[in-house]
């Protein structure tokens, strides 16, 4: 029973990780398991023991993202516009949380005008999600697959850091739809037993995963750093 609530508990981490403006970081940590997750990932103490321990929240999360990239894809194809405001209503629903946190301290007009362009910037970046990735494509070459790297690595560390939303750099870049893309159609082709297109999936998606790695990694250093000397 345990095992299942953890691998439910990822899951639903999986799924933050995959919607735009959401953060996998807070999902974690609300889940209680992002410090696990920081000592996993900078081998801090019993490795061994940590990984066992978090297992079944990473397989959870990699249902998670596999099923939620399917679901969103195809709402992305039958409701663009609605899917689309439903995530810009996301990124305006922690305006309330901002505000709240800055009530009765002194906002100059420059700061509240940078709020407001940010805040439309992001809102109209979504709203354009289900054409992002129009004239960027992942191709299974070399040059395309030292991209996946770079992608990886930059959405994992953004999205390691509570708060902030990996998908929502990918739009932004303009590759989250082809990466929903090349997840699903990977994933087809395993149920299906396509090894020529697993083959050509797995040429984008293992680098891409490599990079997250990495990514994950060099930030939860990074934070624990961070952590020590506000500590000291």
């Amino acid at each position: 029973m345990r095992f299942l609530i953890k691998l439910l508990k990822g899951a639903l981490i999986g799924i933050s990780v995959v919607i735009p403006g959401v953060s996998g970081g807070s999902m974690a940590m609300s889940m209680g398991i992002y410090d696990k997750l920081l000592d996993f990932l900078t081998l801090r103490k019993q490795v061994s023991k940590q990984g066992r321990i978090l297992a079944p929240y990473i397989l959870g999360m990699v249902f998670g993202v596999i099923i939620f990239s399917y679901f969103i894809e195809q709402l992305f194809i039958e409701f663009p516009l609605i899917t689309a405001c439903a995530f810009a209503g996301m990124i305006l629903g922690a305006l309330p949380m901002l505000i709240q946190r800055v009530r009765g301290k002194r906002i100059s007009l420059l700061n509240a005008m940078l709020l407001i362009g940010m805040a439309a910037g992001l809102v109209l970046l979504t709203l354009n999600v289900h054409s992002s990735g129009t004239g960027f494509n992942l191709n299974p070459t070399l040059a395309h697959a030292m991209l996946a790297v770079v992608l990886g690595f930059l959405a994992a560390a953004v999205m390691a850091v509570p708060g902030l939303s990996g998908s929502m750099l990918l739009i932004l870049l303009g590759y989250y739809q082809v990466m929903l893309q090349t997840i699903n159609r990977f994933t087809e082709a395993v149920l299906a037993f396509n090894f020529a297109t697993i083959l050509k999936s797995a040429v984008i998606l293992a680098p891409f995963a490599i990079g997250v790695a990495a990514g994950f990694i060099f930030m939860a250093r990074i934070i624990r750093i961070l952590i020590k000397r506000l500590q000291h």
